[in-house]
């Protein structure tokens, strides 16, 4: 499976969850919710995948910033029905810090064993930084993308990891009978991660087109929101 792939099933699996999110009363939102699980894990192993092949990892870096920034209204008004809110903030926040400690921690690694633990440091310091800032799944979003780094080339590290991080959104769960379910949902993203097959997948010939492809895909999650809110 390529990224290519991965990267469409992480789209409609998000779009799956938010439409149980902005409609809970429909029948089959558990359902929807319970699929929904699988996108973040997927999206936390294509930044971890991205970061193995990008050119530029500012350039990146830059990219998901900007997107994490102009989503936040949209996200706001899905999430709480207002434009403005500070108490919680959206998941490419979280995204862009787990490239940056992905970054931090590959960089200090390459200079030794005492920059090294500078850098684990440093990435730990980010996740906290998610959590403190209330991103979407906060340190352990931040933290999944991490091992995902660690554990790229390694099927159990991944596995395992998947499996953690499922297990610890199990035990954050709120208490009634359906969370544990939708938590464990997070469990079918393992299927993709280790079908990936290390292609970039389809790629159009004219530069342009790639181009506006890509910015389709990063404005997305914005325009979704927008979309499903006014609806609703």
């Amino acid at each position: 499976m390529s990224a290519w792939c991965i990267r469409l099933l992480a789209i409609i699996f998000m779009l799956i969850d938010h439409i149980g999110v902005a409609w809970p009363t429909l029948p089959c939102y558990i359902v929807l919710r319970l699929l929904g699980r699988v996108s973040f894990p997927l999206f936390a192993f294509l930044i971890a995948n991205g970061y193995r092949h990008t050119k530029n990892v500012f350039a990146y870096l830059l990219r998901l910033g900007i997107l994490a920034v102009i989503s936040e209204a949209c996200f706001d008004l899905f999430q709480h029905n207002v434009l403005f809110y500070l108490r919680e903030q959206n998941v490419f926040f979280t995204l862009f810090l787990g490239l940056l400690a992905l970054f931090l921690l590959d960089h200090f690694r390459t200079m030794g064993r005492p920059q090294a633990a500078l850098g684990m440091i440093l990435a730990l310091s980010l996740a906290l930084l998610a959590e403190f800032a209330a991103t979407d799944y906060g340190f352990f979003g931040v933290v999944l993308i991490l091992c995902y780094g660690i554990f790229f080339t390694s099927p159990l590290g991944l596995g395992f990891t998947t499996v953690l991080f499922a297990l610890r959104l199990l035990l954050n769960a709120p208490a009634s009978w359906e969370w544990p379910l939708l938590t464990l949902g997070a469990l079918g993203a393992l299927f993709p991660i280790l079908l990936y097959n290390g292609k970039k997948g389809f790629s159009p010939q004219s530069p342009r087109l790639a181009k506006i492809l890509q910015m389709g895909i990063y404005l997305f999650y914005p325009l979704h929101l927008l979309f499903l809110s006014l609806c609703r």
